[in-house]
């Protein structure tokens, strides 16, 4: 088996153990590049868990698979972690934070739907960009806009505990605003991100 993102074979394992109980996709070179350092955070009230900091070999991966298209890498984040989050939030239903609407037809595919549906939750595709703001061009103040730019879907009917789950925790301002929107429905939140920018 080869690595995903070196393609160089995947055979070096130093014990028996991590042999037969290594599940990852990529080798461990590529993985500690990717620098692997979870953080809680709290925003709003809510506690905040995130994989990884928004540092060059993360950030040159994920905009591979977002921009390049490269559907291939969408495991590549939390494959070696996908047991212990799933006994975290076994009791949740995942509801990814919305991309514009520009950015679903060009990509053809939902970036976090497709990355974060491996931890075999129940997903609930429920929220939308009322305007179809570009977040990669804007400053921090232009950011905080996104906070009343998170819309529900109508009719849409919410469980009892709700993982809010995206790519990258920059601003905040979009997360926010999916909390202070689904705060005043009486459910239990938490929120999971990939990355985080260190501030």
């Amino acid at each position: 088996m080869r690595c995903l993102i070196c393609f160089r074979e995947m055979g070096d394992y130093p014990t028996i153990k991590t042999y037969f109980f290594n599940k990852d996709i990529i080798c461990r070179d590529c993985r500690e590049k990717l620098g692997y350092a979870p953080a809680r955070l709290t925003i709003e009230g809510v506690r905040v868990y995130s994989l990884y900091p928004y540092k060059d070999f993360f950030t040159s991966m994920l905009l591979q698979y977002k921009e390049a298209y490269d559907e291939a890498l969408s495991d590549i984040f939390l494959k070696p972690y996908i047991s212990s989050l799933y006994r975290r939030y076994i009791r949740y239903t995942l509801i990814p934070l919305p991309s514009g609407k520009s950015d679903l037809e060009r990509r053809g595919f939902n970036h976090n739907i497709l990355t974060f549906k491996s931890l075999g939750l129940p997903i609930l595709d429920c929220l939308y960009k009322k305007n179809d703001y570009n977040q990669s061009g804007l400053n921090n103040r232009q950011r905080q806009l996104m906070i009343n730019n998170i819309g529900l879907k109508e009719n849409t009917v919410l469980p009892k505990r709700i993982l809010l789950v995206d790519d990258v925790l920059t601003s905040g301002a979009t997360l926010t605003g999916a909390i202070r929107l689904l705060k005043t429905e009486n459910v239990l939140l938490e929120c999971l991100t990939l990355a985080y920018v260190n501030r």
